[in-house]
């Protein structure tokens, strides 16, 4: 049902005029840097000179480098410290510290444990945040709170207007504040409305229009612009190997006896990572058993990984050592079954040319494409020996099932392991920034394979539809 109505609103959106869907012009946050203004707003920011909007703006969140994925959907508040020239953005529980417009190392923290002293309705959701003379202020609902040096001073947090001119309508729930270090003013706004303080008292004749702010609320800027572009789907699976190579697949749960946890593991390349060290992802693959009979998986490596697409899928062929896979049999703790010997009562067994394909869905989520609702296919022969070759049929796999169940285990573990939030978000983050930057697109909509191409619509859409609550 929400998948139906997800489409219903973006065929809605797609069919209706651009004025019905305009999105709200409220701004989030506000900041004042290097002689320019920031307005934002829902996905988008503004940067103004002189109190008027600059060409090619609003601009897409993703232009601060390194913002974490969950702000590029918006930010709760922002304020500049001119003392260290930092910028801070706070959004939900967490906040991020930018040099220039770069995010720094070790970011996002969580608000409640670098901002000492807050009281716990501090800690997330803030409405605003200034930088005044040496303190920095954080507005929630009908509260502020001063910090010196990221700690509460002692007496907040204390009711607005407190020692703010601030007048009615704009003591709770401020939308944003900034401070104008060049004009020695302070600036807070609410809804389409905003006021201007010398220090903390109001000047004279405000509140005004945000129609001040020439350009900011020009209904043109916030008329959502869909657009649908068609990418040859080899290309896309040629990028995507590209970025992919190296890419290896480590297949093992036998420690030359018995059952190995946490021994598999899945190493994605160091470009994916921005050329640091690569990353891997371990996992544990599950013994098989039928009495006194086990079956493990050892010491299995891939030689190669390919993109391609299959259908309305991506898919990812993993290809594994061309002489023949181990999978070892053992038998255990069963004097009458056993008693021909541990190895021989259920004996190796050779799983020549195993592949796994992967076929992967994509998915538009919050602006980016995702690879998910993951589906295995497990191919190559076993070739069995022994006691398991005594009759026509596989003797031991009719006695313990083994190759159905490592195949299901198998299958089982790489489905869990591929959707995993860590390989889910570095897959939508690698299509993001290495494939779909490179076509100039902006927030994505929707994708589908269709006769051998991406159709991919993008731009900026009705935000609901991205972010958020969910239609």
């Amino acid at each position: 049902m929400a998948r139906f109505a997800l489409k219903l609103c973006l065929l809605l959106f797609c069919c209706l005029s651009p004025t019905t869907l305009a999105a709200k012009p409220i701004i989030d946050a506000a900041v004042y840097t290097n002689d320019r203004t920031y307005f934002f707003s829902t996905i988008g920011y503004y940067r103004l000179k002189n109190g008027i909007v600059e060409k090619g703006y609003p601009k897409l969140m993703r232009n601060w480098k390194g913002l974490p994925d969950a702000f590029l959907a918006g930010i709760d508040a922002a304020l500049f410290n001119p003392k260290n020239k930092k910028l801070y953005f706070f959004k939900g529980s967490q906040y991020v510290r930018i040099s220039g417009t770069k995010v720094e190392g070790g970011y996002p923290a969580p608000i409640a444990k670098w901002w000492k002293g807050l009281p716990k309705r501090f800690h997330s959701n803030l409405d605003a945040a200034i930088y005044r003379k040496g303190h920095a202020y954080l507005f929630k609902g009908n509260e502020y709170a001063r910090l010196t040096n990221a700690k509460m001073d002692k007496g907040y947090p204390k009711k607005l207007p407190g020692g703010w001119g601030l007048p009615k309508g704009f003591r709770n729930g401020l939308d944003a504040a900034l401070n104008s270090q060049q004009y020695k003013k302070n600036y807070f706004f609410k809804d389409k409305k905003y006021v201007r303080l010398t220090d903390t008292k109001l000047d004279k004749g405000y509140p005004k229009s945000l129609k001040g702010w020439k350009g900011i609320l020009d209904k043109k800027r916030y008329e959502p612009s869909i657009n649908t572009v068609n990418i040859e789907a080899d290309f896309i699976t040629g990028l995507l190997n590209t970025s992919f190579d190296g890419t290896k697949l480590r297949l093992d749960n036998y420690d030359g006896d018995h059952h190995q946890s946490n021994y598999s593991r899945l190493t994605l390349p160091k470009q994916l990572f921005d050329g640091k060290e690569g990353k891997d992802y371990v996992f544990t693959i599950p013994e098989v058993n039928k009495g006194a009979f086990y079956y493990y998986i050892n010491d299995i490596d891939s030689t190669g990984v390919r993109f391609a697409t299959k259908k309305d899928r991506i898919t990812m062929r993993i290809d594994f050592e061309s002489g023949g896979t181990e999978i070892p049999g053992r038998c255990f703790h069963n004097a009458v079954v056993c008693i021909v010997g541990n190895d021989k009562a259920a004996p190796d067994v050779q799983w020549n040319n195993l592949s796994v394909e992967l076929q992967l869905k994509p998915k538009a989520k919050d602006g980016k494409v995702y690879l998910t609702d993951p589906k295995i296919v497990i191919g190559g022969t076993p070739n069995v020996g022994g006691i398991c070759s005594a009759l026509p049929v596989d003797l031991c796999d009719f006695i313990t099932g083994y190759r159905q169940k490592l195949k299901q285990a198998l299958s089982e573990t790489l489905v869990s392991a591929v959707n995993s939030k860590g390989i889910q978000e570095r897959l939508a983050t690698t299509i993001r920034d290495r494939i779909l930057n490179s076509f100039s697109l902006e927030l994505i909509a929707d994708i589908k394979l269709k006769n051998g191409d991406f159709v991919i619509t993008h731009g900026f859409p009705e935000t609901s539809t991205l972010f958020g609550e969910k239609p």
